[in-house]
């Protein structure tokens, strides 16, 4: 249209054009030939001009109505942009007060997969799982290389024999603490059935709670049990402690239905928003010694650490693929973390404890720990976390498989507790931190019960340390109870630099870790100072070479 416009326009200036030439050549313009010449100028001048005119009137109509179809398209853009920002907004505000009034809920379990399988749909992240699968077959065949030149054998399994040493002796007292777990069940039974009192029942309870840490601590200690044998024990009764009370505890709580503390909110949180909707009672009731029995026992193999009587099963029908693929890759971590202190560990620090500790030697000795130590936590994570839960969960088609979230991603030493390990943060979250505030009546603050859940979690874990590797070390405790609570106050923003602080500290800290505990060891093997000292010895550090 444009076009045929600047056409006429040219038409019509170039006939213009002609007429003032014919003027200024004083031709005449009253002849009969020359009347007919304007006569058809002046209608080609109005059939152009009203061609012009019509034109220009479409023109001036399409452009008002693309206009409008603009301004139309702009309004619907803004409208729904708007209200997608104030919907965001209302979300994040519906998801604070979700979360203030979900302060005091009960855990509900749902059928959901766990992370990295969800990932794994994705080919980046099978390849990320194939670098790590390239990388321990490298560290293989470099270490047999190593084994085969010096040793004339390919690979040397002395190490790995040794840390699952006296395995039978384990795998023995392992029966006898479930065992002693089950007994949680007729004492459940006993309670509503003969209306035992409160410190009746109570006595029973931390006795029986008390024999279950006590004896498997002193049979690791006594048997000089090997480091991973150590560890199966002290993880393995840490496991059945807190199966045993959560089984306790929610029975008592919630099967009667008389309970008055099932239905008990703090008045703090009350003005929170937390409402007796928003609690998430769990159904629950008790049952026959036989049908208790199957309860606790299918609780007590599940990957959870929070007692219902009946949990979401995933639809499908049972995969051994699924199985497999969790048994080789528990297998394969347990082999990768043997390589990676066959190769790296054990030759640097079996001789390196006897030197002197200057500053320097320390920092060399650090920094040489730190990428070993962080792929042991990976391993770590990779191999029980994520492996062998999600085995289990698969024998027992167990729906609920979210044990952890993207706790690599974190900014914050808050976000990474609580998404390193949901099952445990759970089990502490549950019957400690909301405990503290039910059965104080409020009283507890929540910081109050913050500070609790640090310090049951650093000494339980400095436990399972203490006793796994023979001696106390407080390493551990005094970075979980020092830099870890500092850390977990820092700023909550999310940003890539933090997230870059954050696996700083992994690096530091891990690596920290590694060295002290692998001097001391190594220290221990060395030397016997029981005859010196008698049982002082678990609490004096050989490393240091001042009690020889």
């Amino acid at each position: 249209m444009e076009k045929g416009v600047i056409h006429m326009e040219q038409q019509l200036k170039s006939a213009i054009a002609l007429l003032q030439e014919l003027k200024d050549n004083n031709i005449p313009l009253d002849t009969d030939e020359n009347l007919l010449l304007s006569k058809n100028f002046d209608s080609c001048k109005s059939e152009y001009l009203n061609s012009l005119q019509k034109d220009l009137l479409t023109s001036k109509d399409k452009l008002i109505q693309e206009m409008q179809e603009a301004i139309k398209l702009f309004d619907e853009t803004f409208t729904k942009t708007t209200q997608d920002i104030i919907s965001e907004l209302n979300s994040g505000a519906e998801a604070k007060k979700e979360a203030r009034s979900g302060i005091f809920s009960q855990k509900v379990h749902k059928v959901r997969s766990s992370l990295l399988n969800r990932m794994y749909q994705s080919e980046d992240a099978r390849t990320v799982y194939h670098i790590f699968i390239a990388i321990m077959l490298i560290m293989i065949l470099g270490e047999m290389l190593n084994t085969y030149i010096s040793q004339g054998v390919l690979i040397d399994l002395s190490l790995f024999t040794y840390v699952f040493g006296d395995i039978y002796a384990v795998t023995i007292f392992w029966f006898l603490m479930a065992g002693w777990s089950f007994l949680v069940v007729p004492l459940v039974r006993m309670i509503h059935d003969y209306k035992l009192t409160i410190v009746t029942w109570l006595s029973v309870y931390i006795l029986m709670q008390f024999i279950g840490i006590v004896v498997p601590c002193t049979f690791c200690i006594y048997r000089k049990l090997p480091i991973a044998s150590g560890f199966i024990i002290t993880c393995e009764f840490s496991r059945m402690f807190m199966k045993t009370h959560s089984y306790l505890r929610e029975k008592l709580l919630f099967a009667n239905g008389k309970n008055e503390w099932a239905t008990f909110i703090p008045d703090g949180l009350i003005k929170k928003g937390v409402t007796l909707e928003s609690l998430n009672l769990p159904v629950m009731d008790l049952k026959d010694l036989n049908t208790e029995f199957r309860r606790y026992c299918y609780f007590f193999f599940a990957p959870t650490l929070i007692f219902r009587d009946s949990y979401p099963k995933i639809p499908t029908p049972l995969k051994f693929s699924n199985i497999l693929i969790g048994v080789t890759n528990v297998l394969g971590t347990i082999f990768y973390t043997f390589i990676i202190f066959q190769a790296w560990c054990v030759p640097y620090f079996q001789e390196s404890w006897k030197e002197s500790y200057n500053l320097k030697f320390i920092l060399v000795s650090w920094f040489r720990a730190m990428i070993p130590a962080t792929m042991l936590l990976i391993l770590m994570f990779f191999g029980m976390l994520h492996s062998w839960f999600n085995m289990w969960a698969e024998i027992l088609r167990f729906g609920d498989r979210q044990f952890y979230t993207d706790w690599w991603n974190v900014s914050n030493f808050a976000d990474y507790y609580r998404k390193w390990n949901i099952v445990v943060h759970e089990w502490l979250f549950h019957y400690v931190y909301q405990d503290m505030l039910r059965f104080s009546r409020g009283k507890s603050t929540q910081l109050q019960c913050f500070f609790a859940v640090f310090i049951i979690s650093a000494f339980m874990h400095e436990l399972i340390l203490a006793v796994s590797m023979q001696f106390f070390y407080p390493i551990l405790l005094v970075m979980f109870g020092g830099p870890g609570v500092i850390y977990t106050f820092f700023s909550r923003r999310d940003s890539r630099f933090l997230n870059v602080f954050v696996w700083s500290m992994f690096f530091v800290g891990n690596g920290l870790l590694v060295v002290f505990y692998s001097w001391e060891h190594f220290a221990r093997k060395s030397m016997d100072l029981s005859q010196k000292y008698g049982w002082k010895t678990f609490f004096i550090p050989h490393s240091w070479g001042y009690f020889e």
